[in-house]
């Protein structure tokens, strides 16, 4: 939306509610459902946004699948050990600007992925249970398979 038009819903919204009272209001609500939008979370006040290594993350980790390795990519110490980068990393799923901002990215992902290929989780699932159930995969295919059914539906 942009700022003309945000003006217009704000003025006509004033004009239903005729209250000097609601003209202020509106960019207050407007800013907390915006915030509730883009972070996932009503507070007090409007959140503030992911830091510039907290999107890097975010974003390595919709693409990568591996938070350790989005740890090191979005450029935060490789000086610690393995053992550290995975507890940090783990940290960082879970930081309360980071993980509704990879849930938002995986939604688009998500989208995307079905609007440009036609992919879905269903056709995913699908395409496993074949490669499970044919009599020519071999035996570590059907159990990578099976993995990935599981990780797919958030089994493991």
């Amino acid at each position: 939306m942009n700022a003309a038009s945000h003006r217009t819903v704000q003025q006509l919204a004033c004009q239903v509610a005729n209250s000097p009272v609601a003209h202020r209001l509106l960019p207050l609500v407007a800013n907390r459902i915006r915030s509730v939008l883009l972070f996932g979370r009503w507070g007090k006040t409007t959140m503030t946004p992911p830091t510039k290594k907290q999107e890097a993350f975010a974003r390595a980790y919709v693409e990568l699948g591996n938070a350790r390795q989005a740890y090191e990519l979005a450029g935060y110490s490789q000086k610690n050990s393995l053992a550290t980068q995975q507890k940090e990393a783990h940290k960082l799923l879970h930081h309360p600007k980071v993980a509704p901002r990879i849930r938002a990215l995986q939604a688009i992902a998500h989208r995307r992925a079905e609007a440009d290929y036609g992919v879905t989780i269903d056709s995913v699932t699908r395409m496993l249970l074949d490669i499970c159930e044919s009599s020519t995969t071999r035996p570590a295919g059907k159990i990578r398979a099976i993995t990935s059914l599981a990780k797919l539906h958030g089994l493991i």
